[in-house]
């Protein structure tokens, strides 16, 4: 793991689509209905619980939202495409590692490469699509940006979150490759699978609200159930 000791935060241009999807509406959204505390899922275990990753002994915390089973953590497997910060307490525990899903191809290409993908989540677990992303969304409401973050860490007047489903979304920002942060404590962006028209992967982000676009840093994971 690339392991990176920061003493300032940067905060850099990001290449982003500033659309997001119109909500449902809110009427009736029932946290007891959509990521019920109790009870079983389809799969036959715990809507909320915890598992063990076999390849390192990480354990982590696990919510059902709807039909999908989503981790609670952000993802913290060490790999030849992970990085760290740790000048804020014990980060690497609290925010998770930084993933890369690009290449670097010399002197400053990045592409896509898209073997990363079947290794980086825990057995019986996936990097989500952005469809993926957009369900589990679209089943929080209106207020889904606030009823996913968690209710630390968020600083610079960004409302902390309810974390009515137990997600805990937290400001992990995003790890550049020039080893400096962006956003940290301010926004949160997550891996997607999905690419656009011109081959960059789409990550999702959350700040006030939910946005959709492409970023070529490092950012936080979190697995969904296969």
């Amino acid at each position: 793991m690339n392991k990176l000791y920061l003493s300032a935060l940067f905060i850099f241009p990001l290449l982003m689509s500033c659309t997001t999807d119109p909500d449902d509406g809110d009427d009736g959204w029932d946290a007891a209905k959509v990521c019920p505390e109790t009870g079983s899922n389809s799969y036959g275990i715990p809507n909320r619980g915890t598992f063990t990753d076999e390849r390192d002994g990480n354990v982590y915390r696990y919510t059902t939202i709807g039909e999908q089973v989503w981790m609670a953590e952000n993802l913290r497997y060490d790999s030849e495409f992970s990085g760290c910060m740790d000048h804020f307490g014990d980060s690497c525990k609290t925010f998770g590692l930084y993933y890369s899903l690009y290449e670097k191809i010399p002197p400053s290409q990045y592409v896509v490469n898209d073997s990363i993908f079947g290794f980086i989540c825990p057995n019986g677990w996936h990097i989500p699509s952005l469809d993926e992303w957009k369900t589990m969304i679209k089943k929080m409401g209106d207020k889904a940006a606030l009823r996913l973050k968690g209710g630390k860490y968020w600083g610079n007047n960004r409302e902390a979150g309810t974390d009515e489903c137990s997600f805990n979304a937290l400001p992990a920002g995003a790890l550049n490759y020039t080893g400096s942060m962006s956003s940290f404590l301010t926004e949160a962006f997550f891996s997607t699978t999905k690419k656009n028209e011109d081959g960059n992967l789409n990550v999702v982000v959350l700040d006030v609200d939910f946005r959709y676009g492409y970023f070529f840093s490092r950012t936080s994971t979190r697995c969904v159930k296969d």
